[in-house]
Formats: C-alpha cells, structure tokens, sequence
C-alpha cells in the first residue's frame, strides 16, 4: 500500500510536468489528485484481499503474480476512473479540507510507520482466543 502511495505521488507529479498547460483548473487538479492519492491504498486492500477471500491460497508462483497484476490494473483504473469524474466537480470547502487532512494522514503513516510498526496486528488473533 505504501509504494501504490508513493509511486502515485511520482506518476502524479510527471503527469502534472507534462499536461500542466493544458489543465482547466489546477485546484480540482490537486484536490483531485490527493484524494486518489489518499484513496489508492484503501482500494489496492480490498483488491489484493480479494484473492484470499476467493481462492483461498494461489498455490502457483507465476498465478499470484498475475493476481497482483491484475488487482493492481483494477485499483489504478478505479482510482483514475473516480479521480477524472472529481476532476470536473467544484468541490466544496469542507471535502477540501478532508482530502487534504486524508492525504496528510496516510503520508503521515506511511512515514511514521517505515520506522516503527503499529502497536495492533489488524490480522493478529488476540490473546484468550
């Protein structure tokens, strides 16, 4: 989840070097674009969590990696599908600021979290149990 972060950041800021004159409005650019930022990790979840949901475990090498593959085909195109359609919206104050404070956690974690882990396993089964 944290390099699908990171690695959108960097496609977000090619792609702004490149198309910057031809951008409507940069503030629905950015807002836009964070939130897809901020939103990208979520989906990539419920996608990768999908596959063991479904088969359980993919016991062939070369079939995980096409399972990674495709989950990662289907959060980009989701992400970008949902960024272009925000893209054309006049947002309002409010969801401004919650895509900013959205983005500003997840990088905050991500950072934080590089160097420590969390104090819960989300997965882990818990004592007594």
């Amino acid at each position: 989840m944290k390099a699908g972060f990171y690695a959108y950041m960097i496609l977000t800021a090619i792609d702004y070097s490149l198309t910057k004159r031809a951008i409507i409005s940069r503030s629905r650019y950015l807002f836009s674009h964070l939130f897809g930022a901020s939103l990208l990790p979520m989906v990539m979840m419920v996608y990768f969590f999908a596959g063991p949901a479904i088969f359980i475990k993919i016991e062939s090498i070369p079939l995980e990696i096409l399972f990674a593959n495709l989950a990662l085909i289907a959060t980009s195109t989701n992400v970008f599908l949902l960024e272009n359609a925000l893209e054309k919206l006049e947002l309002s104050t409010g969801l401004k600021w919650m895509m900013t404070s959205w983005f500003i956690l997840n990088a905050t974690q991500f950072i934080i979290f590089n160097y420590r882990l969390p104090w819960f396993d989300v997965f882990a089964t818990p004592p007594g149990w």
